[in-house]
């Protein structure tokens, strides 16, 4: 959350732009984590990917770009395509909406092994 915040400001420092509040996740919508794909989690890929997502000021996700990769184009891809469907809520600056770019982390672990077998792999948002 704290990298978010203050990319955000930077981001209005930047452009001259003092937003009210910043462009994030609608989380009264579902968000399904994103897919884990079969062929990183047989390859023993994990990490974080980093993305900037452009909101426009309706809420939807208009563009994105790749920020940190995790290293496997698998789950940057499958990162990128689980969270460009979700639902935003657009900065607002003063009472208007407005299109503004955010940062997302998506952190893929794979499963630990426990006495009762093998835990499922994860995706989920980090931040």
């Amino acid at each position: 959350m704290t990298r978010y915040v203050l990319s955000s400001i930077a981001l209005a420092l930047l452009t001259g732009t003092a937003l009210a509040s910043p462009a994030h996740v609608d989380h009264s919508y579902p968000a399904p984590q994103p897919n884990y794909p079969a062929a990183a989690q047989s390859a023993g890929a994990q990490g974080d990917v980093t993305l900037g997502i452009y909101v426009s000021a309706s809420g939807r996700a208009r563009k994105f770009k790749l920020i940190k990769s995790s290293g496997s184009h698998d789950l940057d891809m499958a990162a990128a395509e689980g969270v460009i469907n979700w639902h935003y809520v657009p900065a607002m600056n003063g009472s208007d909406p407005e299109g503004s770019w955010m940062e997302l982390t998506i952190h893929y672990e794979l499963p630990k092994p426990t006495d009762s077998g093998v835990q499922p792999a994860t995706a989920k948002q980090a931040n």
